[in-house]
């Protein structure tokens, strides 16, 4: 399939580290350079909901090091930028955390639904600049970079409404591009603008 073609292509570039593994100074490791993986949910989901992606992952790279982000957990009614800068500041804790972070060489971003909304605002943050030299791949599943303003009318505008009002969600509103009078006033309208994506060196809409 698309997807598993996709990593093995990822595999050829990209060496790995387990986030359980015992780290020992040997040479090799001194010398070795890391690619780390983060995982980014989407809207009203967990980190749980990604662990059948990073599982795939673990089944192709059994070394591989990954970031399953959590910071928004139970948070994604709230403002997309602010969902954005608590991932640039998980990233950026991983990295320093690290035991060999100055050889992390490569961040690559697999994200679903409203997760790649959230990556683009981790970009455009500026909490984002000590890593974005290393943006290496960024992968989305169903990502809604369009919004939903175009979406089928009908009971599924209905549903959005309804969630909309039920939990005044932020970032529902901002997915239909109704969080400004002018549409070109809105969030999306105003990452389309950024260069955000153009940091990666490589990347694929997957499911879009």
């Amino acid at each position: 399939t698309k997807i598993i073609r996709f990593f093995k292509n990822l595999e050829k570039t990209t060496n790995f580290i387990s986030n359980d593994i015992v780290f020992h100074s040997t040479p090799q490791l001194v010398n070795q350079q890391f690619t780390l993986f983060v995982l980014v949910h989407g809207l009203q989901a967990t980190h749980e909901d990604m662990l059948v992606v990073q599982k795939s992952l673990i089944y192709m790279f059994p070394n591989a090091c990954f970031l399953n982000s959590t910071c928004n957990e139970d948070k994604t009614n709230e403002d997309i930028m602010l969902m954005g800068d608590r991932l640039a500041e998980e990233v950026s804790k991983k990295l320093s955390t690290f035991p060999f972070s100055r050889q992390i060489k490569k961040i690559n971003f697999i994200c679903h639904s409203l997760g790649a909304l959230i990556v683009r605002a981790a970009i455009f943050s500026q909490k984002s600049y000590n890593f974005r030299s290393l943006l290496n791949t960024f992968v989305s599943f169903g990502g809604v970079h369009a919004g939903i303003a175009c979406s089928r009318p009908g009971m599924f505008d209905a549903g959005v409404w309804i969630l909309k009002t039920m939990t005044g969600s932020i970032s529902l509103s901002q997915l239909s591009l109704t969080d400004g009078s002018n549409p070109k006033n809105s969030l999306l309208f105003k990452l389309s603008l950024d260069k955000g994506l153009g940091y990666f060196k490589t990347g694929d809409g997957l499911y879009e």
